[in-house]
C-alpha cells in the first residue's frame, strides 16, 4: 500500500511533468515520470506519465505500450477489489 509520502511526491510531480512537457522539456519529464513509476511500481500514474511524454512526441507505439501497461494495472486493482473474473460478470448464454 502506498504511503502518505509516496502519494505528495506523486501529486507534485504529476503537474511538473505536464509543465517539462508543454515547455518540451521531454528528457526531463521522461526523468520525472520514470521516477514516479520506479516509486510506485503498482500504481498506473508513472506509465500514465511516461505514456503522455511519448504522446507528446508524436512516438505513438510507445505511448501506447505505456498507457496498456497502466491499463493492466488498473484492471487488476478492479479485479481483485472486486474478486470477480471477467466470465463471471458475462450476460448467462441461453440455449
Amino acid at each position: 500500500m502506498e504511503t502518505s509520502g509516496n502519494f505528495r511526491t506523486v501529486a507534485l510531480q504529476t503537474p511538473k511533468t505536464a509543465i517539462l512537457i508543454k515547455q518540451k522539456h521531454y528528457q526531463q519529464a521522461l526523468t520525472v515520470a520514470q521516477q514516479v513509476d520506479k516509486a510506485n511500481p503498482t500504481l498506473a500514474i508513472g506509465k500514465i506519465l511516461k505514456g503522455d511524454v511519448s504522446l507528446s512526441q508524436q512516438k505513438l507505439p510507445e505511448a501506447l505500450s505505456h498507457y496498456q501497461r497502466a491499463y493492466v494495472i488498473k484492471s487488476n486493482i478492479k479485479y481483485q477489489s472486486t474478486g470477480c473474473h471477467t466470465e463471471d460478470i458475462s450476460p448467462a448464454k441461453t440455449t
